[in-house]
């Protein structure tokens, strides 16, 4: 099998290197699992971004910059992509960061809208994080997926963001993304997809 060189994941987001923080693609997994993967610490600013109004110094879990989000932001924009840049017929989203509530933890969500082409919307769902799986005043590592009733095509519009449901004081660091399809731009088919532990999410 044919492997493109890694690099080729890295304009697809208009994305800075690995070591910069405004989000970037980059893959920590072995080369015949790769997918591609939005990440940041935020400890570079990008006031393009949709996350950029919620930076702020000081509390973070590495670093020096986090996500500061108050009980009165309901949700979080993280990263807004054209699905065909990152596959082809996405069909899940696999998302984790880190989280330290500010006070008595409130439901959350991972969240995951498309639309296409026209502006219509394809899929808006999310994944339910319960407040038992928050620990107050303490940073918490939060998995999710959302498996999409509607693959996402080429030319679809996908936002990822966090739901705060619950209405949650929290700061928000260290957050990773990654889009899940049969086909990956830059590389050969894969085979089936290996069964998803579902307990790790």
């Amino acid at each position: 099998m044919t492997r493109a060189p890694l690099l080729l994941l890295l304009p697809l987001l208009g994305c800075h290197a690995p070591d910069q923080g405004t989000g970037t693609l980059f893959a920590p997994v072995p080369l015949d699992s790769l997918r591609p993967q939005w990440a940041s610490d935020f400890e570079r600013n990008d006031t393009a971004a949709p996350w950029s109004r919620f930076r702020e110094e000081g509390t973070a879990h590495t670093g020096h910059h986090a996500l500061r989000i108050a009980s009165a932001d309901e949700y979080v924009p993280l990263v807004h992509v054209r699905a065909g840049d990152v596959g082809e017929d996405v069909v899940a989203v696999r998302a984790s960061a880190w989280v330290v509530p500010g006070g008595a933890p409130g439901r959350l969500r991972w969240s995951v809208q498309s639309t296409d082409s026209a502006g219509r919307m394809t899929n808006h769902l999310g994944r339910i994080i319960r407040p038992e799986e928050l620990l107050e005043g303490a940073w918490t590592d939060l998995h999710g997926q959302v498996d999409l009733p509607h693959a996402a095509g080429p030319q679809d519009r996908l936002t990822v963001m966090l739901w705060n449901e619950g209405r949650t004081a929290m700061f928000l660091d260290d957050v990773l993304i990654t889009f899940v399809s049969a086909e990956i731009p830059g590389r050969d088919k894969l085979g089936p997809e290996e069964p998803i532990d579902t307990a790790a999410y």
